[in-house]
């Protein structure tokens, strides 16, 4: 009992991990595509959705101008960071061009076709605590960045402490995103 336990376990791991391991190619295959302006074969590749929103001729007119803005791959092609919604396996490669930075996110759909295709900024750095200034015109505040430890999402504020005196008296004042004290 207890073998065939083992083998019904491995049988449903290699299916489970068989189509991510195969959308993982056709993701690498489509993005060396889509960078080497291969329209015709990436448009091979998409689901019929897909090529109804974008037909392989309007592919060089929206895809094409963008892709020249940036330049060349630094390097060779990244790793992609890979996530699953909605029965997609997506893959994000955040790759270095000559000219910026960008993220291309490829969807690939069950029947290992590409779903969804895009390109966006990569998401930004965290912020880290230190000192900084916040100006407006000729104005500049000093201001420190203070982040909480523990806590995985917080809401924004900005905390300036004056010195200064407004019309005769000493001040402070902390803006929220809520409130002002």
């Amino acid at each position: 009992m207890f073998r065939l336990s083992c083998v019904f376990f491995l049988v449903l791991l290699l299916t489970v991990a068989l189509p991510a391991a195969d959308n993982r190619a056709i993701a690498d295959a489509a993005f060396d595509e889509l960078l080497s302006r291969d329209f015709d074969a990436l448009a091979k590749r998409f689901s019929p959705e897909m090529n109804a929103a974008m037909p392989s001729e309007k592919l060089p007119g929206a895809v094409g101008p963008v892709l020249k803005s940036l330049g060349g791959l630094r390097s060779g092609r990244p790793e992609p960071q890979v996530t699953s919604s909605q029965g997609y396996d997506v893959f994000l490669y955040t790759a270095e061009f000559e000219n910026a930075k960008m993220t291309v996110v490829i969807s690939i759909n069950s029947a290992g076709q590409v779903g969804g295709l895009f390109l966006r900024p990569p998401q930004p750095e965290p912020a880290k605590p230190g000192e900084l200034a916040v100006t407006s015109g000729d104005m500049k505040l000093p201001a420190t960045l203070v982040v909480p430890e523990g806590r995985q999402s917080i809401d924004p504020y900005a905390h300036w402490w004056s010195s200064g005196r407004i019309n005769g008296s000493v001040s402070s004042i902390l803006i929220s995103d809520r409130h002002v004290l």
